[in-house]
């Protein structure tokens, strides 16, 4: 029987393998509760069968105060995202100023059909 750290290196492996973007959240008292082990963005191949069908999009965000941008890291991050065809933001300032929030909203209201709020 496999120990957990070794089916967790073996679901690293196989996303890896799918050129997924993933990423293994660190439990510390801070995020949401049962938040699976992996997080991952699987580039995936619509074909015509699937044409109608509703499929999650994964999307990452970055939160900046106004004026601020993301480190190189949180950049990398983001960026390995985009190679996976998900969708990564980096948003600065909120919905009471002049940072680009409300494109953001604007954006994702666009693509995934919901009216403006």
């Amino acid at each position: 029987m496999k120990l957990e750290k070794e089916v967790k290196a073996d679901i690293k492996n196989t996303l890896k393998d799918l050129n997924a973007w993933h990423y293994m959240p660190v439990p510390n008292g801070y995020g949401m509760k049962g938040v699976p082990d992996h997080i991952a963005c699987v580039p995936m191949k619509i074909t015509q069968s699937m044409v109608g069908t509703e499929i999650g999009v994964f999307v990452g965000v970055e939160a900046k105060r106004l004026g601020k941008a993301s480190n190189p890291h949180q950049t990398l991050q983001l960026d390995k995202i985009r190679e996976a065809k998900g969708l990564a933001f980096v948003v600065n300032g909120t919905k009471d100023e002049d940072g680009n929030f409300k494109m953001f909203k604007r954006l994702l209201n666009s693509l995934f059909g919901k009216e403006e709020r």
